[in-house]
């Protein structure tokens, strides 16, 4: 009986050491964050409609967001021909 458990404890530790190398420890995985959560609000550029980060978009004046200096140049330069 002994031996046994002394199996199943040599086991665990096995699988212990093992799934830590090739996994990773529980404090390398990220946290699940529960459905809904966001982290950053997303923005679409209105020049070329990708959804970007708030955080990383470049803001103009009047409040839109854009991805890249070129799509806000891009942007204004087509306003002006527009109007």
């Amino acid at each position: 009986m002994i031996k046994l458990a002394v199996l199943i404890f040599l086991g665990y530790i096995a699988y212990k050491i093992l799934s830590e190398a090739f996994f990773g420890s529980e404090e390398e995985k990220p946290k699940h964050r529960p459905a809904g959560a966001v982290k950053d609000e997303l923005v679409q550029d209105p020049q070329c409609g990708v959804y970007i980060p708030k955080s990383s978009a470049l803001k103009r004046g009047d409040g839109r967001y854009f991805c890249s200096r070129e799509c806000l140049e891009a942007w204004e330069k087509r306003r002006e021909r527009e109007g």
